[in-house]
């Protein structure tokens, strides 16, 4: 008889090596080789040369906005928000990554944090209508885990506020809403290329939006601020994105579409499997968007499972699978964020950040590994008990994330 105990109990894990919580699938050395070989000779591999121009070109077709290729996500951020050319605040919610309001903090900003809807998990309309202040110079929600925001109400908020809706679309590439893509949703949007991300270069970023004003600040501020004549307007910043970075999004933009498409299968198989575990919660995705799963989050309910989300985070590190509190804590609870939070009451995001877990998701995942990570989870919950008597009273400490 097979000892189908958990892996924290003495059991056998479910993979006899861990498994990252990310694998990011980038093309191979046959397709950027020729390529690299070229801007290696002919030295061309920075300041914005045919790569990046091709490149650049390519998502703004995607995206249907112009868009400007920069060094990474987080300053497309901080590039776009000096564009507006404003001072004051900006709304964010609390439970994104720290680079969302930290981005802001780096132009000289406030950040002023909104709750999220309970279901989605995304920047709640309401909550960030109510949060808006005559300082507020940008409404910045974020398509949490690729899921997009409610952009249509979150647009009349920001109308109502009378500051411009931009999206932290670090998460959002390739999802859609309402057969809009992202990249063309409220004033503009920011991307990340990060080899966490599902379309990953390695480090890389980009800026989408049709305010030509906004996009020629962008340009110029990624390159210390320079125009044609050599003279500065504003002072700017090195933020190009290197042509070999380009070869790769270039290359990764063939088959992205396969990719997603794999992705969609993996998290779907993983919501039919995990979804029917009592006290777990998933993601609502609304009928009006497509996710692109870059993450599979699930919720921990510690009465209806039986374990905490921290609980079972050790125990799912017994199975060498590797999961993570994405996003605890939320910033709000940040130390560096306690004077800007003061008084602030976000009783979802407090709600979503102790009891969120991200699992691996791969675009190639195989069905194998996808029963593999539901089998560790159902025997895990099957066992609660004693798991839970080994956590309290074995001492285990697991992995420190």
């Amino acid at each position: 008889m097979r000892d189908d105990r958990p892996a924290i109990l003495g059991g056998e894990p479910v993979f006899p090596e861990k498994i990252d919580i990310v694998r990011p699938t980038l093309p191979r050395i046959a397709q950027v080789g020729g390529r690299f070989d070229e801007v290696l000779a002919n030295g061309k591999i920075t300041n914005h040369q045919r790569y990046v121009r091709a490149f650049e070109a390519a998502l703004s077709a995607r995206f249907g906005a112009p868009a400007a290729l920069v060094a990474n996500g987080t300053l497309a951020i901080s590039l776009l928000l000096r564009a507006l050319g404003r001072t004051g605040e900006v709304l964010v919610p609390s439970f994104t990554f720290a680079a969302t309001a930290h981005a802001a903090v780096w132009c000289g900003l406030d950040v002023r944090f909104a709750d999220v809807d309970p279901e989605t998990w995304t920047l709640d309309p309401e909550s960030a209508a109510r949060a808006c202040t005559p300082r507020t110079i940008a409404i910045m929600p974020v398509h949490v885990f690729g899921l997009p925001c409610d952009a249509d109400r979150l647009s009349g908020a920001a109308r109502e506020a009378g500051a411009p809706l931009v999206f932290d679309a670090a998460h959002g590439f390739g999802a859609a809403y309402r057969g809009r893509p992202v990249g063309s949703l409220g004033d503009a949007e920011i991307f990340s290329f990060h080899a966490t991300k599902l379309f990953a270069v390695g480090e890389g970023g980009a800026v989408a939006s049709r305010r030509d004003d906004w996009m020629a600040k962008v340009r110029a501020g990624r390159n210390f601020g320079l125009d044609a004549e050599g003279d500065c307007e504003e002072a700017g910043i090195n933020a190009k994105m290197s042509e070999l970075f380009a070869i790769i999004g270039l290359a990764a933009l063939e088959g992205f579409d396969a990719r997603l498409a794999g992705r969609r299968r993996a998290g779907l198989a993983l919501r039919e499997r995990v979804g029917k575990l009592p006290g777990i919660t998933l993601q609502r995705i609304p009928e009006d968007r497509e996710t692109n799963h870059q993450n599979f989050a699930v919720l921990v309910d510690p009465d209806a499972f039986g374990l905490t989300r921290d609980e079972l985070h050790l125990a799912m590190d017994a199975e060498n699978v590797m999961t993570r509190k994405y996003f605890h804590p939320p910033l709000h609870r940040m130390r560096c964020y306690a004077e800007a939070a003061a008084g602030t009451r976000l009783p979802e995001t407090d709600r979503v950040g102790e009891r969120v877990l991200c699992f691996p998701i791969y675009s190639d995942m195989t069905n194998a590994e996808v029963g593999a990570i539901a089998r560790a989870l159902e025997r895990i919950h099957a066992d609660r008990k004693a798991v839970r008597m080994q956590i309290v009273e074995g001492g285990v400490k697991g992995e420190k994330r």
